[in-house]
């Protein structure tokens, strides 16, 4: 394993270069770039101020130098070397820094006594290949008096606290950050260097993510919520996906909250028992008690629309009862006079706008977004760029994107717009082409899938 230990002249490099080579990397160490362009990761130590690595960094070309060398390679920052992925740092007034995260580096918010030295425990987060094979809360050892309060949550890789938390861990695709010092922190410290040799290239991988309407019983297509077609029954669609290895299914029962019921836990119940891939499930829930039978009955996370609109604290008690991660909130969205609105049958049209909408949902504790154009649903007409154009930047946890898909082609649109997963069904069912089709199509575009 070639490493390339990239020398601003503020680094600790002999202790974490002794530690690489404990594990049989091949280090190389270099304040020259074009020394290190054969390496396959990256380490960016840094011990001191932000200011100083700052400005060693823009000494030697800058962000622009820098993206060239690691390119997609993996790369990890160690403690200022992390403190450089933000946009600035206020340490020694505002210097820039790379800007690969969504935040600034600030002094601690603390009362205990700064700057912050010694063994901490830390919180991982995101399931980040760094902390494989851990402990809950592993500790490690810091000294530092700036760092991150927060990122963006899907970049947050750990957390700790001392008086106050602050973001302990970073990744962003292949670039991971940490701003503890596991070159000291002995056999933890080592084992978090050797998963950044062995996992750091590992990057999570987009869905294409079929979707399954049902009435109650049985499986139906609508054409922009109103066209009806049966399908038949789920568990034999269930099956069909399961032999196509699919990433993921969301199966939501469209009937089951005018009817005023829960959808029929039995039906999941069946489902699951040819379902083993991730099953989010939707229809109907209206109590944090619908929650925990629906996941009781086989579903991993749950899907609520109209009952997030009436009672938005659901959201907040669901994600803090069960866990974010099992909480996605259905997102419809209807087009008048040039503005985006929410579109439900218990809200007015025109009343709450969906950039308003997709803020709040985010801020009650969301851990996915659906979002599904109304007039593009079901038409296999292009996906609506105009709606993606308008959120894009907008939502920072997950969202996966529904409406039009007509060819594997508007998947890389999709995916290439900003959103992390894309949501077909008409495509599945009324065309020969597959998920299989839509992911080898994003992957010849560089975008990382599952593929068998």
């Amino acid at each position: 394993m070639a490493v390339g230990i990239i020398d601003l002249g503020i680094g600790n490099i002999n202790s974490v270069e002794k530690a690489l080579k404990s594990l049989g990397a091949d280090v190389t160490v270099a304040s020259d770039f074009s020394a290190l362009t054969q390496a396959s990761h990256y380490i960016l130590p840094g011990v001191g101020s932000f200011a100083a690595a700052s400005k060693a960094l823009m000494e030697k070309g800058g962000v622009n130098t820098l993206e060239a060398l690691v390119c997609d390679k993996p790369v990890l920052g160690i403690c200022v070397g992390m403190q450089l992925f933000a946009r600035c740092g206020q340490e020694h007034g505002n210097n820039p820094g790379l800007a690969w995260v969504d935040g600034d580096v600030t002094g601690l918010a603390t009362e205990l006594p700064l700057p912050h030295v010694g063994w901490n425990d830390i919180t991982p987060l995101n399931n980040c290949p760094l902390f494989i094979d851990m402990p809950l809360q592993p500790c490690f050892y810091f000294t530092h008096s700036f760092g991150f309060a927060q990122v963006a949550s899907e970049q947050a890789a750990a957390l700790c606290t001392y008086g106050e938390p602050f973001v302990a861990a970073i990744q962003v695709g292949r670039r991971y950050a940490v701003q503890f010092h596991p070159e000291k922190s002995q056999q933890l410290g080592l084992l978090l260097l050797n998963n950044f040799l062995r996992y750091g290239s590992l990057m999570l991988r987009t869905r294409v993510i079929p979707v399954i309407l049902i009435d109650g019983f049985s499986v139906i297509k609508t054409c922009q919520f109103n066209v009806r077609r049966n399908l038949g029954n789920p568990i034999q669609v269930v099956r069909t996906y399961n032999s196509r290895n699919v990433d993921e299914l969301i199966i939501l029962d469209i009937d089951a909250q005018k009817q005023n019921r829960t959808i029929d836990l039995w039906t999941i119940r069946d489902i699951t028992e040819d379902c083993f891939m991730p099953l989010t499930i939707g229809g109907g829930i209206q109590t944090l008690e619908d929650i925990r039978q629906t996941l009781l009955a086989g579903a991993d996370k749950i899907c609520l629309n109209t009952q997030a609109l009436l009672n938005p604290q659901l959201i907040t008690q669901a994600a803090e009862q069960f866990g974010r991660q099992c909480i996605v909130v259905s997102v419809d969205v209807v087009w008048r006079e040039g503005r985006a609105y929410v579109h439900n049958p218990r809200v007015p049209t025109g009343q709450l706008l969906v950039c308003d909408w997709l803020e709040q949902v985010q801020e009650l504790g969301a851990g996915e977004i659906l979002i599904t154009s109304v007039a593009c649903e079901g038409t296999m007409a292009g996906p609506d760029m105009a709606l993606l154009n308008l959120i894009q930047g907008r939502v920072n946890i997950p969202y996966i994107y529904c409406g039009g898909v007509k060819q594997p082609s508007d998947c890389v649109d999709i995916i290439q717009q900003g959103a992390h997963a894309v949501a077909a069904s008409s495509i599945f069912h009324f065309t020969s082409i597959t998920p299989e089709e839509c992911k080898r199509a994003m992957s010849h575009e560089g975008i990382a899938v599952r593929l068998f």
